[in-house]
């Protein structure tokens, strides 16, 4: 089945017109030769050998020819076997061809038997001769470098960064909404507190409220609308005191039983007295009250006790449950206002931010110039140190020839390299017809 295999693919090489004129040549010429080499080894000599033994005649033509046909069938099957042995068996195998015909001292090709050190050795040689990790990271450094101080960095981060924004913009804004609302609820937590709030009432709130003149003012503003209402205070006065008045009456209707007899209603006489009050009067002398001075200054007084009481009440664990319901609210409103300004400006942000001129020139004529020399040391000197830690050339190498599956190996090398492992076994089967003929002739 591998020798039907071996001539299946000489076949198929010969005839496919994309390999090159070389290996389809040699294709075909081990075409030929391999069979002739089988059957000269197992068919001429086999016969050769009984004729020999039965005295037979066999001509001088023949004999020569056979002579040549032998030497180079050896020479050939030699190189094809060598060539096998470097490969085969993949694994370790008593029942291969090889192991047979070896007696079982051969179970296993030389690559794949060895392929832990000679992986080794390939990564030890690249590190040591062909990619040196030392040069190999000032290169990598120097070209990080040059890429650094390019003028044109700014436009190609420009562009990245406006591609991957366009292309994910509903991601970032989403990004930008979380993080941003985790940020606000954080501040909030940590700078709106109960403390924070009394505090703040009672260090810049009360004291900025409690002068004289924010009282002034105040009060001013106060007795201002008093005197807007004040037709609607004289009638709530006028129906307080008519209610005042009847309740008195009806007290005192146990002494006043002349009044009955008289026929006098004194429900009704206290609404005749009332109602002959001049109530406008009233009116325009509550006005002239609140707009006299020592109101103003009653108001004032009263101000600056309610704002004293205010910073003591607060100075008090009294205060506590008010605070936290306003901090809460303090919190809620704030959380509210935040959260819609997110959500109003987060979407536009990064584009305004791509757009926005004076924000790369700055990056390019500012920050650059200044962080180039900066980047360009840490990078000469430490990442030098990190590339070498990373390279790992040898390590790397042999893990992965350790990995490497032998037969995919097997099959890369044949595909590459099958022209010239044909030729090694053709120049075998020539050289051995060669010195064949030399030995006839010595």
């Amino acid at each position: 089945m591998k020798e039907k295999f071996h001539l299946g693919t000489l076949w198929a090489s010969m005839w496919n017109r994309s390999y090159g004129a070389e290996r389809r040549v040699f294709a075909a010429l081990e075409l030929l030769f391999f069979p002739l080499s089988l059957l000269t080894v197992f068919g001429l000599l086999p016969l050769q050998i009984v004729a020999k033994h039965m005295e037979l005649e066999i001509p001088s033509g023949y004999m020569i020819a056979f002579h040549i046909l032998l030497s180079a069938a050896i020479g050939y099957i030699t190189n094809y076997i060598a060539l096998q042995m470097l490969f085969k068996p993949f694994e370790r195998d008593g029942r291969h061809w090889l192991s047979i015909c070896t007696l079982g001292y051969w179970k296993q090709g030389l690559v794949p038997k060895n392929k832990k050190s000679i992986g080794v050795e390939i990564g030890r040689q690249i590190e040591t001769k062909l990619l040196p990790p030392e040069k190999l990271a000032d290169e990598l450094c120097g070209a990080v470098s040059n890429i650094m101080s390019e003028r044109k960095i700014t436009d190609d981060a420009r562009r990245l960064v406006a591609k991957l924004v366009d292309e994910h913009h509903g991601e970032i804004d989403a990004f930008l909404m979380e993080k941003g609302g985790q940020l606000l609820d954080t501040m909030l937590e940590k700078y709106i507190t109960r403390e924070t709030v009394r505090d703040f009432l009672q260090k810049t709130v009360i004291p900025r409220l409690n002068t004289p003149r924010f009282r002034e003012k105040a009060a001013e503003v106060v007795l201002v609308e008093v005197e807007r209402h004040s037709a609607e205070i004289v009638v709530l006065l006028q129906q307080e005191i008519r209610v005042m008045a009847k309740s008195y009456c009806e007290k005192m209707s146990g002494g006043m039983g002349l009044m009955a007899l008289m026929g006098i209603n004194p429900s009704s006489m206290v609404d005749k007295v009332l109602d002959s009050l001049d109530w406008n009067n009233v009116e325009n002398r509550l006005k002239e009250k609140l707009r006299s001075e020592k109101t103003k200054q009653y108001a004032d007084l009263m101000l600056s006790q309610m704002f004293r009481r205010a910073e003591t009440w607060l100075e008090g664990n009294e205060s506590d449950d008010a605070m936290d319901l306003l901090t809460k609210e303090i919190r809620d409103g704030l959380r509210e206002k935040g959260r819609a300004l997110l959500q109003e400006n987060v979407p536009s942000l990064v584009d305004q931010l791509i757009g926005y001129e004076p924000f790369w020139t700055w990056l390019d004529e500012k920050l650059l110039p200044t962080m180039l020399p900066i980047v360009d040391r840490m990078i000469r000197e430490k990442g030098h140190d990190v590339i070498m830690g990373k390279l790992r050339l040898a390590e790397r190498v042999s893990e992965a020839v350790d990995r490497q599956d032998t037969r995919q190996f097997y099959e890369m090398i044949n595909t590459l390299a099958a022209q010239h492992l044909g030729a090694i076994q053709v120049l075998g089967y020539l050289l051995g017809g060669i010195i064949g003929a030399l030995q006839l002739l010595a």
